[in-house]
């Protein structure tokens, strides 16, 4: 088993705003919140360029952009996103993890 820090079950633009992973994931970590990105959908993450993706994510997602640092993630996301839809059933026992709400764990239940 393994736990990375990439987002594993990219949204698609008709879906909810938000994953719902992600919104229990701030309001656990409450102050700190902000340390969980806002996800891309996945016709996003795949946009040839920085400004294709923003527009598209602008498009599905009510006028929010991409972050450049969301961006910068980009290339580990189709990574991890490619790898398990190819591997299906076969594909390791990966998991998202946040690590703030692995720290907060380790701290009595505290965000850093």
């Amino acid at each position: 088993m393994a736990l990375v820090d990439i987002p594993i079950g990219l949204p698609g633009g008709g879906g909810p705003a938000e994953r719902a992973c992600d919104r229990l994931a701030r309001r656990r970590l409450g102050p700190r919140g902000s340390a969980v990105f806002p996800v891309p959908v996945r016709e996003a993450v795949y946009a040839p360029t920085y400004e294709a993706a923003c527009a598209i994510q602008a498009r599905t997602r009510g006028g929010r952009r991409l972050s450049r640092q969301v961006w910068a993630l980009v290339p580990k996301m189709r990574e991890v996103d490619r790898t398990l839809r190819e591997l299906g059933c076969e594909a390791p026992l990966l998991f998202e993890s946040h690590p703030e709400l692995c720290f907060a764990a380790l701290n009595g239940g505290r965000p850093l």
